[in-house]
């Protein structure tokens, strides 16, 4: 498991205000918004109504009781969300997705343009639903019945979130709880009362499948320190946490982006909230002009630790062996990628399990990143790198689920369980179960 330092994302986090609003935008005429089923899940309400019994059946292969039902699927709109108010007056709530780009969401695009100070015009149009309780998901149930019932009004802003490939976020988010909670981090309480599978699993040294299958379980029972368990938001499923009154789900979304497609998404749901003057991602790296001073700085650091990661990945599956070849591995990968010629570099990523198709394209997707690693002021695009830390995570995920199948542990069936729904409901986003998962049911 490769550790790397990062900086976690702080759930209430406080933007200035700043009332300069677009004359442009203000002048518009709103039209009423309506709640149309996205395009992009055809098949989520199919996939989504026997959630629970969905879940019993994994609980009951790993020998626990389900508890994530009741915690998650039992409260309205348990999520961490924001609700925004754009400059022409539009509405819109953005559901976070753990490991699905939020950090370049909250702290980037709905920061800047027509979105600048939107989190403080929701707040003074919505007392009762204030962005502070509300990034915290749940917690506050108040907030919840408020937001939920200003959603089934005549009304409702628009929902918009954003999702990754299944099986990637899954592995992304094992690794990020893993961080959180090894022994170097004290963001997840005191485990001396030995509830947590996953914690005596990662005690006692064991592999990464059996690490995975104990933190499964522990997501299911929603057992150990109540840190640690919040943590745990980071494998839950996608799917997960978005009931309504009426018990329609994350299909009554407006928009589903996908993260890999960031800059599509982004410009989507600009179109869908009437903005006349859309942004693009890159315009982005520092929305504040002067009067927020180190963002460019802050989405490099973001992009960074994720280039990092790319980088010992590439490193990890070429022939090169041992620290001090990996170093030299890495000196050559950014001398090749520094020269005019754009040609793949010929070491990255000698993984099996890879139709030629699949690796060219991670091949492709490190090559472009690498190069911007080389020189990354001002040239960061934050939609490839975000595309091939998906694509990364997603080929971990593979091995992980080949390792299970050959070990003939319930992670292999219980995974591949949950994962199903998640496929099934974002098969518009054109993602592909994994052929380890063929045949389970």
């Amino acid at each position: 498991m490769v550790r790397r330092p990062r900086t976690l994302t702080v759930l209430v986090l406080l933007l200035p205000l700043f009332s300069a609003l677009p004359a442009e935008e203000e002048a518009q005429t709103l039209l009423p918004l309506e709640h149309k089923q996205p395009r992009q899940l055809p098949k989520c309400p199919g996939a989504i109504a026997d959630s629970r019994k969905h879940i019993d059946s994994i609980a009951s292969q790993l020998g626990v009781e389900n508890k994530l039902s009741d915690r998650w699927e039992s409260q309205l709109l348990f999520r961490q969300s924001q609700g925004i108010k754009v400059s022409n007056g539009r509405e819109l709530v953005y559901y976070i997705q753990p490991k699905s780009a939020h950090s370049t969401i909250h702290n980037h695009l709905l920061v800047a343009g027509a979105f600048e100070g939107a989190m403080e015009r929701w707040d003074t149009a919505h007392p009762t639903v204030l962005n502070d309780p509300m990034h915290l998901y749940g917690r506050s149930t108040e907030a919840s019945k408020a937001l939920a019932e200003l959603m089934e009004g005549p009304s409702p802003p628009l929902e918009w979130t954003v999702a990754r490939e299944p099986l990637g976020h899954f592995i992304a988010g094992f690794d990020q709880v893993e961080y959180n909670c090894g022994p170097d981090q004290l963001l997840c309480g005191n485990f001396d009362g030995g509830s947590s599978a996953w914690h005596k699993a990662f005690e006692a040294n064991h592999s990464t499948h059996e690490r995975a299958q104990a933190m499964l379980s522990d997501l299911v029972s929603q057992q150990g320190p109540p840190e640690y368990v919040e943590s745990l938001i980071h494998i839950v499923p996608q799917t997960l946490g978005l009931l309504h009154n009426d018990g329609a789900g994350i299909e009554r979304l407006s928009s589903v982006g996908a993260m890999e497609e960031l800059d599509s998404a982004w410009a989507e749901i600009q179109k869908l909230m009437g903005i006349t003057t859309p942004t693009a991602i890159e315009s982005h790296v520092n929305p504040q002009g002067g009067r927020r001073q180190g963002t460019q700085a802050d989405i490099e650091k973001e992009m960074s630790v994720v280039r990092q990661r790319i980088l010992r990945a590439v490193q990890a599956h070429a022939p090169w062996g041992g620290a001090a070849g990996a170093a030299r591995g890495r000196e050559a990968l950014v001398a090749s990628t520094s020269s005019a010629s754009d040609a793949v570099f010929p070491h990255a990523f000698a993984l099996t399990q890879l139709n030629q198709a699949d690796g060219e394209r991670l091949r492709v997707l490190a090559h472009a990143s690498v190069k911007a690693f080389a020189a990354p002021s001002h040239s960061t695009d934050v939609p490839l790198v975000h595309a091939l830390d998906s694509r990364l995570a997603q080929l971990a995920g593979l091995g992980t689920l080949q390792m299970a199948q050959a070990a003939d542990g319930p992670l292999h069936k219980t995974l591949c369980l949950l994962l199903k729904r998640e496929y099934e409901c974002l098969a518009g986003l054109r993602y592909t179960p994994p052929i380890a998962c063929a045949g389970v049911a």
